[in-house]
């Protein structure tokens, strides 16, 4: 099975953060993935490390990282969506 990557944040940040490369260019927004998942070890071929937020629940994201991007799979972020 294959699976997008999906970026979640807040509606105020969708166009300014619409692709890797935009994120990229901001080296002040972080990347927030959860700790030992897939999306982690892939965050760190795609991130510079200072830009890579680790969590150990999701549940920390909206609590301690509002303003920044989680990154998860495409059909996690729907479900996500749906509960937040």
């Amino acid at each position: 099975l294959e699976s997008r990557v999906a970026f979640v944040m807040q509606k105020k940040d969708e166009k300014e953060y619409s692709s890797l490369e935009a994120i990229l260019r901001n080296p002040d927004k972080k990347v927030v993935v959860r700790q030992g998942s897939a999306y982690e070890a892939l965050a760190h071929r795609l991130f510079p490390p200072a830009q890579i937020v680790t969590i150990s629940d999701y549940a920390e994201y909206p609590s301690r990282y509002p303003q920044e991007i989680l990154l998860r799979g495409e059909w996690q972020q729907i479900s996500w969506i749906v509960h937040h």
